[in-house]
């Protein structure tokens, strides 16, 4: 029989480690998690809409939010889960949202590691296996540089790609890093076929030194190197205005995917919303013509003096 020592002290002691390691890049970085996205939208969100709840309102509709007003609708802020209602009223408690974002973000990479040890025990791993895998996954480096703090790709970008080459993929991939004094300030990623096709597939940059087009660099730089490379075509992966500038033609691309789910549940899901628009389609046009029917019928007939 597993005593409580054996189900209390190995996911308490990944709870410890992962905190006291969630802190170390704020040490070096105070504003580590508190970057792009985080900083514009997700913590003043979270302290607003933590000040509402606390005044006794639930922040269903907010017209001040302008187009993202519709709260309970939108997936972002998850007012519907109760950790994330928890963490509004935490960081809406919090007069420096530097360290609200510490705070909040190694407590999510500690729920994430817990979670990791309790499905690697659902599976029989042993406790010691089930601690590494749930002290490595909040650290890897998209969880930790991407999802925690957002930006942080372009510092990443060395690390990334020893994981890539420990892969094979090292030699289907390109980093291009863009420098100004001596700090890297956006960084782009360029996955190609060798004697094929390049394809601008990743991108990231300081918002502080956008005035400097270090994105503009990178692409021009990088379809050079596909060039010289001998690579046929160098895709945008795109036609939005930024990527159009560069020159080149449109054409259209066709994906394709297969349905691995049980019942092809994402294939049912396609159709009936297919067949339901179908349906408002049909509805909306025979409305529309019964209403101009009807407006044609209402209008007086204009007719002039009868002549003998």
């Amino acid at each position: 029989m597993v005593g409580w020592r054996e189900r209390v002290v190995p996911p308490l002691a990944v709870a410890l480690l992962v905190a006291g390691m969630a802190v170390i890049p704020a040490l070096r970085d105070p504003r580590f998690y508190l970057t792009d996205d985080s900083a514009a939208q997700f913590l003043p969100s979270w302290y607003h809409l933590g000040e509402l709840l606390r005044s006794g309102q639930f922040p269903l509709l907010d017209p001040t939010l302008w187009a993202g007003g519709n709260i309970a609708a939108e997936a972002l802020f998850g007012i519907w889960n109760p950790v994330l209602l928890a963490t509004m009223v935490f960081v809406s408690l919090v007069p420096n949202l530097v360290v609200a974002s510490v705070v909040v973000k190694a407590f999510f990479l500690v729920l994430l590691a817990l979670g990791v040890y309790g499905l690697a025990r659902e599976y029989d791993v042993t406790r010691g296996f089930a601690a590494v895998a749930a002290v490595t996954v909040p650290f890897a480096g998209v969880t930790l540089y991407f999802e925690q703090a957002v930006d942080r790709f372009i510092e990443s970008g060395r690390q990334v790609f020893t994981r890539l080459a420990a892969f094979g993929l090292r030699d289907s991939r390109r980093l291009f890093l863009a420098f100004h004094d001596g700090k890297v300030i956006a960084g782009s990623v360029v996955r190609f076929t060798p004697s094929g096709v390049a394809e601008y597939s990743a991108n990231n940059s300081r918002p502080s030194a956008l005035n400097l087009r270090p994105n503009s660099l990178l692409n021009w730089v990088a379809i050079q190197w596909s060039h010289a490379q001998g690579l046929r075509v160098y895709s945008m992966g795109g036609a939005h205005p930024f990527l159009r500038h560069f020159g080149g033609s449109e054409i259209p691309i066709y994906r394709y995917r297969k349905d691995l789910t049980l019942f092809r549940r994402h294939d049912r899901a396609e159709w009936a919303r297919a067949k339901v628009g179908g349906v408002v389609r049909a509805v909306r046009k025979r409305l529309k013509e019964r209403r101009e029917a009807n407006q044609s019928q209402a209008e007086p007939t204009k007719s002039g003096p009868a002549k003998s």
